[in-house]
C-alpha cells in the first residue's frame, strides 16, 4: 500500500493541461475517450523519439478514464524511493495505481496494449483490493 495526499491546485492544473494536450494530439476538441487514448497510444508506440509531453498526456488521458468510477479519484502518491507521482486512488483507501507510469513503461517496452482491457483489469483489481481493505478494517 502507498501513501497518498490530496492534489494541490497546481497539480490539478497540470492534470487538466495534460488531458487537454492528449485531446489536442488526438484531434479532439474535448477530453479524450478510450478510442482517442488508444489511437494516441498506437501512434506513440512505434515512435522511439516520442516527446515526453505526449507520453505524459497519454498517461493523464488514460488516468482520466478511471474517473468514470465515482469511487476513484486523482491524488499524489508519495514515494521516497522512486519519487512522488500523480496517481488514481480508491477514495478513503491507501490504494491506487499510476497511469502515467503504466503508459510510459509499456511504450518504453514497445508493448502493444489494449487500453480497454488494461483499464477494465485495473479497475477490477482496485475494486477487489479496496473491498479487501474495507473488510479488514
Amino acid at each position: 500500500m502507498g501513501i497518498y495526499r490530496s492534489l494541490s491546485d497546481c497539480e490539478r492544473e497540470s492534470i487538466s493541461a495534460g488531458v487537454a494536450l492528449a485531446g489536442h494530439l488526438t484531434g479532439l476538441d474535448g477530453l479524450p475517450d478510450l478510442v482517442g487514448a488508444q489511437a494516441l497510444y498506437d501512434a506513440l508506440l512505434p515512435d522511439l523519439t516520442r516527446p515526453h509531453a505526449a507520453t505524459e498526456a497519454l498517461g493523464y488521458a488514460f488516468g482520466n478514464l478511471f474517473l468514470e468510477q465515482t469511487w476513484l479519484c486523482w491524488a499524489m502518491m508519495l514515494d521516497d524511493e522512486f519519487g512522488d507521482e500523480v496517481a488514481i486512488v480508491v477514495r478513503d483507501r491507501a490504494l491506487g495505481c499510476s497511469p502515467l507510469s503504466m503508459m510510459r513503461h509499456r511504450l518504453e517496452d514497445g508493448e502493444p496494449c489494449d487500453l480497454a482491457e488494461l483499464l477494465d483489469a485495473t479497475v477490477r483489481r482496485l475494486r477487489q483490493l479496496g473491498q479487501q481493505a474495507a473488510s479488514a478494517s
